[in-house]
């Protein structure tokens, strides 16, 4: 990805203790919207907050000074602005025993990161949802100063122990301890011990950050990861298919039954470039954008983060970014700032409901154009076998279904996906069985609008290219 992230309002920042004598701690209760870079001027803030990013990650590299100025530029909007509710991910590295990211020994360094993290120091304010510890681990800073993959994963381990301790005298256990995972085809970087297949070596690197807290009184709290299919014209989306299968998986099986790991989703919303002398690569389009959006929900996603939210550069030999919601002026970047702030709204409308489902498993109707076969979800669990859904049927065939439970056990719900980012097509979908109901989900109130009764199919209406549509199967009967 490159680095960061960020958001968070009040009401997810919910307290729940998970046993007798545990400590309160930070848990996911509303679905989360983010991006990546802020400098931390006033007016560029304001335009992300009123375009429905909730949290923010500021960039690589602040200054001390700078990350607590951004702090408390957000305390002070908070506090003055009717309807500003924006909260960061605060990231600081300082190269010291201070750093609160990538530090490398924090049970040595837990007298200096504490001073770092008292709310007297800055960094800690009801702005601050939480602290980004690493981005894309085991890597460090490679060749200078490297440590060993394990040593990595402990790092992260022992700074989110410290950071849920209730009695650290912080006050930092019910905020986050954020960690951005490497994509599924960064396997040429490195390679675990386990398996030089791409499959089991990417299961079994998601397992070395999720194991180490098998023995907790509470799992991981998050699995945040990015990978972009349209980045470059080669780009394997097989391959991004089953990243989004295989995190799904892995997020379920380290869960706990009274914490449910959720899982984020980091997408592409900003045009590429290798470095400062390079010409940038063709700009996402929104299709494209909205397309990772609703297709990362599909397979489970509980939440989405921007990269970036306005114009990166970095040192002249490295990657840089362009615009997506603002310019490098911090003003809007006209029609697809207008575009993504909507495509936010539709979330936000979405989001209680999403918050209540468990994903299953993904269909896919036939799609060429991605490679995918027909049912595939991963390799060793075909979804055709495990959804509602037996057929989609469209103008280009390019056609989604991701299957979720409801937690209360009240019904069934699938989430119609277009893959197509060109051509807006309705689907007919075929399920296994019967539904007594099938309701559409209002995208901006959450409302059940009905579209069909004792049924074995329906018409999705149509759905714009990359879009999405969730439906609730009210007393469906499988067959």
């Amino acid at each position: 990805m490159g680095r960061m992230f960020c958001r968070l309002l009040p009401a997810l920042l919910v307290l729940g203790s998970q046993t007798r004598d545990a400590p309160a701690a930070w848990r996911q209760t509303t679905f989360v919207i983010g991006g990546f870079g802020v400098g931390g001027d006033p007016m560029s803030l304001i335009r992300l907050n009123d375009a429905g990013l909730e949290f923010v990650v500021p960039f690589d590299n602040p200054t001390p000074a700078l990350a607590r100025r951004i702090a408390a530029r957000l305390d002070s909007l908070r506090a003055t602005r009717p309807g500003f509710r924006m909260q960061e991910f605060a990231y600081l590295e300082t190269g010291d025993p201070r750093s609160l990211f990538k530090n490398p020994n924090p049970a040595a360094n837990r007298a200096a990161l504490l001073g770092e993290l008292m709310p007297s120091a800055g960094l800690n304010s009801p702005s601050v949802a939480g602290w980004i510890l690493w981005d894309e681990p085991p890597l460090y800073y490679p060749p200078h100063r490297k440590l060993a993959a394990d040593r990595v994963f402990t790092t992260i381990h022992e700074m989110t122990l410290m950071l849920r301790d209730s009695t650290n005298g912080a006050g930092t256990h019910d905020k986050l301890a954020l960690v951005n995972l490497l994509p599924i085809q960064a396997y040429e970087w490195f390679q675990p011990p386990c398996s030089r297949d791409t499959l089991a070596a990417y299961g079994c690197y998601l397992d070395q950050y999720l194991s180490p807290f098998d023995s907790d009184s509470f799992p991981a709290p998050v699995v945040s990861f990015d990978k972009y299919p349209f980045e470059t014209p080669s780009a394997d989306f097989r391959l991004y298919f089953v990243q989004l299968a295989l995190v799904r998986e892995k997020a379920a099986q380290h869960s706990r039954p009274n914490y449910r790991i959720p899982f984020w989703s980091v997408i592409q919303a900003a045009p590429r470039r290798e470095d400062m002398r390079s010409p940038y690569r063709p700009t996402p389009t929104f299709q494209q954008i909205r397309w990772q959006a609703y297709v990362s929900i599909a397979y489970g996603a509980k939440g989405i983060l921007y990269w970036t939210l306005r114009p990166r550069d970095g040192p002249p030999s490295e990657p840089g970014y362009g615009a997506s919601f603002l310019t490098r002026d911090g003003s809007e970047n006209g029609a697809l700032h207008d575009s993504l702030a909507a495509l936010n709204a539709e979330l936000r409308g979405l989001g209680p409901t999403l918050m209540q489902v468990d994903p299953v498993a993904v269909f896919h109707a036939a799609g060429n154009r991605f490679v995918v076969p027909r049912g595939d979800d991963t390799p060793s669990r075909p979804g055709s076998a495990l959804t509602p859904v037996s057929d989609l049927e469209g103008a280009s065939s390019e056609g989604l279904a991701g299957y979720f439970k409801a937690r209360d056990g009240e019904g069934d719900y699938v989430l119609i996906a277009n893959k197509d980012t060109l051509l807006a097509q309705s689907f007919r979908v075929t399920l296994r069985g019967v539904a007594r109901t099938v309701h559409r989900v209002g995208k901006l109130d959450g409302r059940l609008i009905p579209v069909a009764s004792n049924s074995g199919s329906f018409a999705t209406g149509t759905i714009a290219p990359g879009g999405g549509e969730l439906f609730k199967l009210a007393g469906w009967v499988p067959r």
